[in-house]
């Protein structure tokens, strides 16, 4: 099965390498590129509006203007956008136990340690796999 993904990265060598990774992957038909929050925020009231949802979220914890756990708060006040349908992937540089619960708890899924490479992607799109099996 292959889904809408939106990688969401400020860092362009970071952002082409994940789409690389995620294309290879074979589990994306479509990968949407956004170099900030709220960029990604205007492609998904984009995408709600147009009837094409996200399926999977890879975000960038540490970004400019808005970071990954505020870009969460304001993805889940969004009007008709269920933040519970969405398999979301936090990347990150850091390691910091705090930062990452911290995300994790604001409505990320998974996480996955940069650089990437592609066996995290895999096993990323295998985790999504058994969780959109046990949400349904």
């Amino acid at each position: 099965m292959q889904y809408r993904v939106l990688l969401i990265d400020d860092d362009q060598i970071s952002g082409f390498i994940s789409k690389k990774y995620v294309v290879r992957s074979g589990y994306a038909y479509e990968v949407l590129i956004a170099e900030s929050g709220p960029r990604a925020l205007q492609i998904i009231k984009n995408q709600i509006s147009d009837k094409q949802p996200i399926d999977v979220i890879l975000l960038d914890l540490n970004m400019p203007m808005i970071s990954g756990c505020e870009f969460l708060i304001e993805l889940a006040a969004l009007d008709d956008f269920d933040i519970k349908r969405v398999f979301i992937i936090i990347l990150s540089n850091s390691m910091d136990e705090d930062e990452i619960s911290a995300a994790l708890a604001c409505g990320a899924n998974h996480f996955i340690p940069k650089p990437l490479d592609e066996n995290s992607i895999f096993q990323s799109f295998e985790q999504y796999q058994i969780w959109k099996v046990n949400l349904f």
